[in-house]
């Protein structure tokens, strides 16, 4: 611990300067905007950069944790602060507080969770505490931690880059849409990281042991799972988001239909990245995919900006731009976790059922638009209710549907 805090010590004034650099020109980043809503994103920026600055320091005992295998832990405190977070959020908003309001409760959200882990880690860790660190300790964590901040950079990126490139070529209205759209993203995104987390300690001590076909199970297991959970989501939000946006704050801020599917593949995507991130960090070699996810993330920027130069991009062609640059990413994260652990490539039976069954979805949810609204939620609640069927017969194998439904009547008769 001793070695982590000294290090992000090294760190601060570059995250300080880094941060006030960003409130600064966050305004000038969005095109069109007003004095007024400049000074509320400049408090935006203030307030969220704060959560920035603290991440890594609430972040070491969720890494600890981790690390001894109480990860279950952590997982479920921010399992709790994330669905706190989005419902003190939605209420934030409703009531009129604004961006400023949303982005304090994110912010005190998350303080809320390092707190909690904090407490869990001093309670189930008996060697939790502070000592000094060693001049080599300090030494060797750097090294690694230099290669892990830029890690953090890109997945910013990730999870933002089309928010700024929206912000950046169209002004605040196409950001407000696409904000209110995409919010189920962040929210399954997190879900999907933190499904994640739960199993990658158990992953890391059968990679310590050396129990190759221990550890081909569980990352195939791993990966079904986390591909089930990836066409689920997706599937959720092509036929619920309209809805849920709606009613939630009015039809206007809907981006539409194809929009909405593209940010559902988007989704995929990212979880995609995240989770084969994960299981490539077993190998405490992060610098090739830090390397690969600076490129894809600057061809993103790259490729919106030398095209607007010639053709006037549309929202939708935004996303659809960051989709195309960021797919040589999840060919090539797998290919690494692959090669390290000597493993063979993804099931194509797998990858077409999927895809066969959110073009299913896409199709439906076509046919749905312009009915009226009690058919639409009828038709998408048993439309989902077929997804979820046959996706656990079509993505999870046999020995994975055993394994999965074994554990979940073990927690039942816990209980």
């Amino acid at each position: 611990m001793a070695a982590a805090l000294r290090v992000w010590f090294y760190f601060l004034p570059i995250l300080i300067v880094v941060t006030i650099s960003l409130v600064y020109f966050l305004p000038k980043l969005i095109n069109g905007v007003s004095d007024i809503d400049a000074e509320s994103l400049m408090w935006v920026g203030m307030i969220l950069g704060v959560n920035i600055v603290l991440a890594p320091v609430v972040g070491i005992p969720d890494a600890v944790l981790m690390g001894v295998n109480q990860g279950y832990k952590s997982t479920l405190s921010q399992s709790a602060w994330l669905i706190a977070s989005a419902l003190a959020m939605a209420g934030v908003a409703y009531v009129g507080f604004g961006v400023i309001g949303v982005a304090t409760v994110f912010t005190t959200m998350a303080l809320f969770n390092g707190i909690t882990v904090l407490l869990m880690a001093f309670r189930g860790v008996q060697w939790f505490g502070y000592e000094p660190a060693q001049k080599g300790e300090v030494r060797s964590f750097f090294n690694f931690s230099g290669w892990v901040l830029l890690w953090t950079v890109v997945e910013r990126g990730l999870l933002s880059l089309e928010l700024i490139l929206l912000g950046a070529l169209f002004g605040p209205g196409e950001v407000t849409q696409y904000t209110f759209t995409s919010f189920v993203v962040q929210f399954g995104a997190g879900v999907a990281l933190l499904t994640g987390s739960a199993v990658t300690p158990g992953l890391g001590r059968l990679v310590g042991m050396n129990e190759k076909r221990s550890v081909e199970k569980a990352i195939t297991l791993f990966r079904e799972l986390m591909f089930f959970v990836m066409v689920v989501l997706a599937s959720g939000m092509i036929l619920f988001n309209e809805l849920f946006v709606t009613a939630w704050v009015g039809e206007k801020v809907y981006m539409g239909f194809f929009e909405n599917s593209i940010i559902a593949l988007l989704l995929i995507q990212l979880i995609h990245v995240r989770s084969e991130s994960q299981l490539q960090d077993l190998s405490l070699d992060i610098r090739n995919k830090v390397i690969a996810g600076l490129a894809v993330t600057f061809l993103s920027v790259v490729g919106c900006l030398f095209l607007t130069q010639f053709i006037s991009l549309a929202a939708s062609d935004v996303l659809l731009i960051v989709f195309v640059s960021r797919l040589p990413l999840n060919i090539y994260l797998p290919k690494l976790v692959n090669r390290f652990h000597q493993l063979s490539g993804a099931s194509i039976r797998s990858l077409v059922s999927g895809c066969v069954v959110l073009l299913g979805v896409l199709v439906i949810s076509k046919q749905l638009m312009g009915v009226h609204i009690w058919v639409v939620v009828a038709s998408s609640l048993v439309c989902f209710l077929m997804v979820l069927w046959s996706t656990f017969f079509l993505l999870l194998s046999s020995s994975s549907r055993d394994r999965l439904l074994s554990l979940v009547r073990r927690k039942v008769e816990a209980r």
